[in-house]
Formats: C-alpha cells, structure tokens, sequence
C-alpha cells in the first residue's frame, strides 16, 4: 500500500514538474508581438516608420477603421496619425518620425529590452520556458509602450515658416534679454 501511494505521488510530482518546465511566461502573457498606439498632437500628422532588420512584419489599423497589413525590407511605412502599430517583439529598434507643414519635426525611438514576465520563468518555467520567450520574442518588449508625440509650431513674427525637406538643417535662435 505505501509503495502504491508513493508511485502516485511520484507520478503526480513528475507531472507538475514536467507542466512547469514546459511554461514559458512572457509568451503566455505578452505574446510574440506588441501593439503599440501612435499618436500626435495635432492630429493628422504624416508618420514614417523605419526598422532596423532585413524584414519585418508589421499591421497598423488607423483610427477610422482601415487595417494595412505586409512585410516590409528595410523600408519604410507611410501613416497618418492616430494609429496602432502592431510589430514582433523582437524588433531591435525602431525609429518613428512625425511630419507637418508648419510644424517642427518630431523623431521617437523604440528600443527594445527585456520583458520583467520573463523573469517569471525563474520561478514557474525554467531553462526551457526562458528559451522559447526568447526564441519566439516574447521575452522583449518595445520601449515606450505608446507614443504620443507633441510637435511644436514654427513660428517667426507671428508668420509660421514652412516645413524643411530632405537634407535640410534646422536651426533654431532663441535671444534672451540681458
């Protein structure tokens, strides 16, 4: 009788453990991707998106409705704003830029870093829980989670100036009185 009990709690133990090693955290509470709203202040701000891998699968649904969904190398996405842009967690960096007539331009970087339910596996899912957050991604996550950016008006005795192209420099004087 004693030596049945033991086989069943050997069993039992084996499974809880066997359960244990097979969880991984950050993927079963994050997920491999990351939604991350992008707004602007004003709105209907032109927005381009640069990534800094070979390709990069991306989904942006606007504010108004549409969703656009692709694979971009090394290019670029085209928005206006406000949107949510959906990206794997793995993505390094991303760098966002913000663009309107009359407007300074405004530039946000994503960065990547490591998720804290990762963490999670040190307690819960082991060696194998922290390898499939990391292989799948899930174990990063993008740095600001939303981006909200405020872009200044150009303004130079009470006229507003134009919005520089290309490779222009943008300098900007401020006098104090002494």
């Amino acid at each position: 009788m004693f030596h049945r009990i033991s086989t069943t709690c050997c069993m039992f133990l084996l499974i809880i453990v066997a359960l244990l090693l097979t969880h991984a955290c950050a993927s079963l509470v994050c997920g491999s991707k990351q939604k991350i709203p992008i707004n602007s202040d004003p709105s209907d701000v032109k927005v381009t998106i640069q990534f800094d891998k070979e390709r990069v699968e991306f989904r942006t649904t606007a504010a108004d409705g549409p969703t656009k969904v692709g694979i971009v190398k090394k290019e670029t996405i085209n928005e206006k704003t406000p949107f949510v842009l959906e990206i794997p967690r793995k993505t390094k960096s991303v760098i966002i830029r913000f663009q309107k007539e009359g407007y300074f331009p405004h530039e946000v970087i994503l960065v990547r870093t490591v998720n804290g339910w990762v963490w999670g596996n040190l307690l819960l899912g082991g060696l194998i829980g922290i390898g499939v957050d990391f292989s799948t991604g899930a174990a990063y996550e993008l740095i600001p989670m939303q981006v909200d950016a405020i872009l200044t008006e150009m303004k130079q005795q009470g006229k507003v100036l134009g919005t520089p192209s290309g490779n222009d420099l943008l300098v900007l004087a401020v006098a104090s009185p002494e």
